[in-house]
């Protein structure tokens, strides 16, 4: 079953709530990038996943 916009995000906000981390990266590309307004951009799921403990 192929999963449509909304089921993804909601999966995905899921998990992260939840603090599946790796369960929320599964959802994300490897080259994700995030930017924080006025602070820092993080490159990569590795990056990524240090923001979260």
């Amino acid at each position: 079953m192929e999963l449509n916009n909304k089921a993804i995000l909601e999966k995905a906000n899921a998990a992260i709530t939840e603090g599946d981390n790796e369960g929320f990266f599964s959802f994300c590309t490897d080259d994700i990038e995030w930017t924080f307004v006025c602070d820092q951009i993080l490159c990569g799921k590795e990056q990524s996943g240090s923001i979260w403990p």
